[in-house]
């Protein structure tokens, strides 16, 4: 439903050339408050030796993460609501620190990615194969009530990768459209096979970063009134 409405609202090209510029202040204080409202409570329930019931709380602890991440992030902002004149003078302050959150989005989904794929290729154990892991078994779903959660999760996860990689595609499109004028069909194909290939090599998590990292430099040029290339323009 979110992907349908970015494409709903996004169909117009002033949704490109106006609005891009995020709050400083929250810009300044994203990275702090995803990682201690996202990353830190999906750590905390990989802590070797945790009680059941222990574990079982930081799984509920983990359920409201996205509250937590905005209640810090509004804190945050606040308390760095103060700028020097120089960075409120700078042109798209934000930009640095939204890409600095790309970066790190990045690089946490690509060892994720790494370190799944290496467990599946090298475990003996028949589940954590591949198969097992990633494709879901109609057959097995119905052996017991672990195996029926495993194949929920599985048409889950799929159910939000395959939606993910057309909507980094259907982005990229729009990018091109919007500075080009036009997005021919080799140019669709060749970001198909990008977009493809960044899975691949860094997951969908790190995929998504790297397009949206992309994306905001794009913005930027829109805003800027610089048509016609999709390349960043040199500065002296």
């Amino acid at each position: 439903m979110y992907y349908l409405s970015y494409v709903w609202i996004s169909k117009s090209d002033a949704y490109y050339i106006t609005g891009r510029k995020v709050s400083l202040p929250y810009a300044r204080g994203l990275l702090f408050s995803i990682s201690l409202g996202y990353l830190l409570p999906t750590l905390a329930m990989y802590i070797p030796g945790l009680t059941t019931p222990t574990l079982e709380f930081l799984i509920f602890l983990w359920q409201p993460s996205p509250g937590f991440v905005n209640i810090l992030l509004f804190a945050s902002s606040l308390l760095l609501s103060g700028s020097s004149a120089a960075t409120r003078s700078a042109k798209n302050p934000d930009v640095t620190h939204l890409k600095r959150v790309y970066a790190a989005a990045a690089t946490v989904c690509a060892i994720n990615h790494f370190a799944t794929l290496y467990v599946c290729a090298t475990s003996a154990d028949p589940q954590l194969s591949f198969q097992y892991v990633f494709m879901p078994s109609r057959e097995a779903w119905v052996t017991s009530t672990t195996a029926g959660l495993h194949y929920i999760f599985q048409v889950d996860w799929w159910g939000c990768f395959v939606p993910t990689l057309l909507w980094a595609w259907i982005t990229v499109y729009d990018v091109h459209r919007v500075l080009l004028g036009h997005a021919s069909v080799v140019q669709l194909m060749k970001w198909a096979v990008y977009v493809v290939t960044l899975t691949v090599v860094l997951g969908p998590g790190g995929m998504l970063a790297v397009v949206w990292s992309w994306r905001e430099d794009r913005l930027v040029m829109i805003e800027s009134g610089v048509r016609g290339t999709t390349q960043k323009p040199k500065t002296a």
